[in-house]
């Protein structure tokens, strides 16, 4: 007859998402994930068409641009670029979500900007790529 085993107690924050036991005895081999945003790193494909910077703003009324953040939620970083530009938020798009504690690169398009109109934003680097007749929308990521 084998011997019945005894699994050990999983730490509280495993408990939290399921995990109740340990199958092995070993304490495995420590580290940690994710400890500052520069330990993941997210740059979005860009399939996003963009015509010159100096395009037609009546025929390609949105402005393209690309932005890398530190430490930023998309939906937080939006506001903060409408409110630096003194636009609705509304004007502000993007094809998807990104992880706020990561270092993510995305496009977003702004409605009746320059890019010389751009606005320094803590945390955050931004360029003017080129100008557009629509707005980014989710699902512009996939080709």
């Amino acid at each position: 007859m084998a011997a019945e085993r005894i699994l050990r107690e999983a730490h509280p924050t495993e408990q939290a998402v399921g995990i109740d036991h340990y199958v092995s005895d070993a304490d495995g081999i420590g580290g940690r994930l994710r400890e500052s945003p520069e330990d993941f790193r997210v740059r979005e494909l860009e399939a996003f068409d963009a015509e010159p910077p100096d395009a037609d703003r009546g025929s390609y009324p949105e402005l393209v641009v690309r932005a890398t953040l530190r430490d930023w939620d998309t939906n937080d970083f939006a506001r903060r670029l409408s409110d630096a530009l003194g636009v609705s938020r509304e004007r502000v798009s993007w094809a998807g979500t990104k992880d706020k504690r990561a270092v993510t690169t995305q496009l977003f398009t702004v409605r009746g900007v320059d890019g010389d109109e751009l606005p320094e934003v803590r945390g955050a680097e931004v360029e003017a790529l080129g100008r557009a007749g629509r707005s980014l929308s989710f699902g512009d990521l996939a080709d």
